[in-house]
């Protein structure tokens, strides 16, 4: 266990900033730095002025502002280190705590590294890192809530405590709706099974409902007040969302390659603790809480729904799951668990490790940004963003677009946006990934042009283009090679630069 760390912090430092999102987040945050107030239109594309009363909401405002805060004490290894840390504690730290509390360590050891392979694969410099941490805080008041010895009817401190993350949450990232989502499942779920079986409400139910109606209020206190709520609709389920990886469900072909086998297994040892602790409850009558199946069902399913959602996912099953074992074993004779060698096996690890001491969160603190450090120390620079596989920036390109700054309207690529309006924030660009933002009329605008299909040439025509910056393989590109009117600026292997007006000069 206290090499993952490590691992963690290695794994971060060398692919945390491969997505160019990273960009326009560092953008966004250098603006509100630097004019002490948000923007209320957007700064950096042109396109968005000629959609008239369109809203500009920053919905994670809060998040990019932390991550320029934390570029601008070290750059971006101060910002890799930023994102190890709350990444160590988000699924090394709080999730082990909360599974060793009801299972076995050992158990509780094995979740949480399942749960760190599940989702290391979107450990990306993004708003989301900040919601994993206060998902992680949110399972923890929701373990206090329900497990609280009540002497009085609510418990406000909890309820403070929910009014103070929403806040914060509310400001830095759109995922603080599953946090409510969460509260509601599980005091919805606990009122049916004590309806059902004919008990007695706990006290604690009381708290759970005022801590979520705190919870809601809280998300009202933000820059747009009510308008945060009515933008969300279209950031969750517009059309174009199909177009984005992430977003997309896993399919049989993904699983011919690891990224996603963790996550299948933890489904699987997930099902065969259910199993077992429903058996388990009917044999020696200890309770059974429907609302950890409900829960752990949702988070399959959405998990498979749409990848992004798997690591959210994972810390809530791991809480939910280690519940369910705790209340099992309640059931399990106790000198039958002394004699097996299960049980010798635990007390052994536990004397070894012990992770309910502050010695566990700091260690992963301090061995997270140390691996973070090796990485872009030893391996690899840190650069903005990193190249993969998926994506390779067009640095060169960039850098003679600073130098020779275009006249008129531009159409580009939208990931090369993303690095525009981090490099050369005075180019105003035609697109950028922020699709919600530039609404389904021009993300489909964009692919209608970029693919040259349907009447591309008018959409050309209609935002005065005056020249391009695509990928070389675009098929814009082979398209404007055989029109006289078009001629190359600049090109490398990867990106290309065409004109059709004097307002770029040939690069030598």
């Amino acid at each position: 266990m206290f090499l993952l760390p490590f691992v963690l912090g290695c794994f971060v430092g060398g692919v945390a900033l491969h997505d160019p999102d990273t960009c326009w987040l560092l953008a966004l945050g250098r603006y509100i730095f630097q004019h002490h107030a948000l923007p209320i239109s957007d700064p950096f594309s042109y396109t968005f002025a000629l959609q008239p009363g369109k809203s500009f909401v920053m919905y994670q405002w809060l998040s990019e502002l932390v991550f320029y805060c934390a570029y601008l004490l070290s750059g971006l290894p101060g910002l890799l280190a930023f994102a190890a840390l709350v990444l160590g504690q988000s699924f090394l730290v709080f999730p082990l705590r909360l599974a060793s509390r009801c299972a076995p360590i050992s158990l509780a050891s094995l979740l949480t590294v399942i749960g760190v392979f599940a989702s290391c694969f979107h450990y990306l410099v993004r708003p989301e890192i900040m919601s994993y941490i206060l998902m992680s805080v949110c399972l923890v008041l929701l373990r206090k809530v329900y497990t609280a010895e009540n002497s009085s009817s609510v418990q406000w401190r909890y309820v403070g405590a929910f009014f103070f993350l929403m806040l914060i949450w509310a400001n830095a990232h759109s995922a603080f709706v599953l946090g409510l989502v969460l509260q509601l499942i599980i005091l919805i779920v606990n009122c049916l099974q004590c309806y059902a079986q004919k008990r007695e409400f706990c006290r604690s139910y009381r708290t759970a409902f005022y801590a979520l109606l705190s919870s809601l209020l809280a998300t009202f206190i933000n820059p747009y007040g009510f308008g945060l709520w009515a933008y969300l609709p279209g950031l969750f389920f517009a059309r174009f969302n199909y177009r984005i990886a992430e977003l997309r469900p896993i399919q049989l072909s993904d699983l011919t390659e690891f990224t996603y086998y963790p996550f299948v297994f933890l489904v699987v040892l997930c099902l065969w603790i259910i199993i077992r602790a429903a058996v388990r409850a009917r044999n020696g009558g200890v309770e059974f809480k429907w609302s950890n199946v409900v829960v752990i069902a949702i988070c399959v399913f959405y998990g498979f729904k749409a990848r992004r959602i798997i690591p959210f996912s994972v810390l809530m099953m791991i809480a939910q799951v280690s519940e369910l074992w705790g209340h099992a074993a309640l059931a399990i004779d106790s000198p039958a668990r002394k004699k097996s060698f299960w049980s010798a096996f635990e007390a052994n690890y536990a004397g070894i490790f012990n992770p309910s001491n502050f010695v566990w969160p700091i260690t992963v603190a301090v061995l997270s940004i140390v691996g973070c450090f090796f990485t872009f120390g030893k391996v690899v620079a840190p650069t903005i963003p990193q190249g993969s596989v998926a994506f390779l920036p067009p640095t060169k390109v960039i850098d003679f677009l600073r130098v020779n700054k275009p006249s008129g309207n531009g159409f580009n690529d939208a990931q090369y946006g993303d690095m525009l309006i981090w490099y050369a924030p005075e180019i105003p660009v035609f697109i950028d990934t922020r699709y919600d933002m530039h609404g389904e009329q021009m993300a489909s605008d964009y692919v209608s042009m970029m693919s040259v299909t349907g009447d591309w040439r008018a959409l050309f025509e209609r935002y005065k283009i005056d020249w391009i910056f695509v990928p070389a393989s675009a098929d814009i590109v082979r398209s404007l090679e055989a029109d006289p009117q078009w001629s190359t600026v600049i090109r490398d292997s990867d990106a290309v630069v065409m004109s059709r007006s004097a307002a770029l000069k040939r690069a030598k």
